[in-house]
């Protein structure tokens, strides 16, 4: 998290409104790219028929490669959301209170 996003802004967009689309980026309310990675689903295919195209590329081999950089992203995210929830809890620990979820944490 950025000094202008809270953790708590953070949690609450990715628990509440994570993307459905795998593959985008996040940066709360016109602020800053802060876990980069948006690819389209146009891209993706424009990728595909160039590498069979090249002929170097199986349909295996794109699938696999697809399902490599959704699982990266996917771990991106996993990451920063848990540095967000580990900064609300330093932030609740530093007030002298206990986090805002009681230490539970949402469901990523």
């Amino acid at each position: 998290p950025t000094p202008t996003s809270t953790p708590t802004q953070v949690i609450a967009d990715l628990e509440r409104d994570f993307p459905a689309w795998p593959l985008t980026s996040y940066g709360p309310d016109s602020q800053d790219t802060l876990v980069p990675g948006d690819v389209s689903p146009e891209e993706l295919r424009a990728n595909a028929y160039a590498a069979v195209l090249a002929g170097g590329s199986s349909l295996e081999a794109i699938v696999a490669s697809e399902h490599d950089i959704v699982a990266r992203q996917h771990e991106a995210f996993r990451v920063f959301l848990a540095q967000a929830r580990e900064a609300q809890s330093a932030e609740g620990a530093g007030a002298g209170g206990a986090p805002a979820d009681g230490g539970q944490g949402g469901g990523y």
